[in-house]
């Protein structure tokens, strides 16, 4: 169990992603470099970047919201 009330609101957050987003994210949550998502998704480490950027500037901005 997640303490940090914050940590609780992104994890609720990183479930409602759609499931790409989800993995690509999860995936950097677990130490995996751009270059092993990449493979693992047929992108490109510049791809992988700008595709999580996308996501964690939607979670920065969903938890904005809820604060």
């Amino acid at each position: 169990m997640v303490e940090d009330p914050r940590l609780e609101l992104i994890y609720a957050d990183i479930r409602l992603l759609k499931q790409a987003d989800r993995a690509l994210i999860l995936m950097q949550l677990d130490g995996f470099n751009y270059d092993e998502i990449g493979q693992t998704f047929g992108l490109s480490p510049s791809n992988v970047g700008a595709r999580l950027t996308r996501v964690r500037q939607k979670l920065a901005a969903n938890l904005k919201e809820k604060e």
